[in-house]
């Protein structure tokens, strides 16, 4: 085995399956799902889209709401038997107690919150600190209001907001007049004045990357239609 990348395939912030590609053509008939394990759950099954007995092989985890993030950290992929996955000439694959992993995950929200810098409601310079499924290391200084998505009819980080890495989050500093309602929860009321939710764009216009060089994404699995988390805090207006 060359390479095994993680990926999140529905954006909901946990992995759900490997990207495994090894040296030479493999026979895709070979494969137990129940010989491949993350973080001691068995694979549910695999995906052999593509070529058919060819060098890269996905395995899927019907359960990915498990306490791994997007990133690496806490990651353990094991494959328990080495006597099942074999080339096309019939030499075996040795057991692997601990592969190594490469992230292919994009980050996506986990949760926000608004600060009132002044304590006096939402209006310039007041900040929202979003946190993702992994520590990001890049904010690009192209990241515009459109790559935050704000589904509240009317709802706005005002003119000229600005966008910054701090501590491994993005950090959002409101512009001139923004409209956001802070108190409440977001629940998917798009009605004006409801309370605020944030999401990040599908394809962002700049980086807001992982380590790895993963762009953040848009994130599903929040429970909300339209998918966002809720930007928690209280104004003081």
């Amino acid at each position: 085995m060359t390479s095994a990348t993680l990926r999140d395939l529905d954006t909901d912030g946990r992995i759900d399956a490997v990207d495994l590609v090894f040296d030479e053509n493999v026979s895709d008939a070979s494969f137990v799902a129940s010989d491949w394990t993350f973080s001691g759950n068995v694979a549910s099954g695999f995906d052999f889209s593509g070529t058919a007995n060819d060098a890269n092989v996905r395995v899927l985890y019907a359960v990915d709401d498990l306490g791994i993030n997007t990133s690496v950290a806490g990651a353990a992929i094991a494959f328990l038997n080495g006597s099942t996955v074999e080339d096309l000439y019939g030499n075996k694959l040795a057991l692997i107690a601990d592969v190594s992993e490469t992230d292919g995950a994009s980050p996506v929200v986990v949760s926000s919150a608004y600060t009132d810098v002044d304590t006096n409601g939402a209006d310039v310079g007041d900040t929202i600190d979003v946190v993702f499924s992994e520590t990001l290391t890049s904010v690009g200084a192209g990241v515009v209001a459109g790559d935050i998505t704000l589904p509240v009819t009317s709802d706005s980080l005002g003119a000229a907001p600005s966008f910054a890495l701090l501590g491994g989050n993005l950090r959002i500093t409101l512009g001139t007049g923004p409209v956001l309602t802070i108190g409440g929860s977001y629940d998917g009321t798009q009605a004006a004045g409801s309370s605020s939710g944030l999401n990040i764009a599908t394809t962002p216009t700049d980086a807001i990357d992982d380590a790895a060089g993963n762009t953040a994404t848009d994130r599903t699995g929040t429970g909300n239609t339209p998918e966002a988390v809720d930007i928690a805090g209280d104004d003081t207006s």
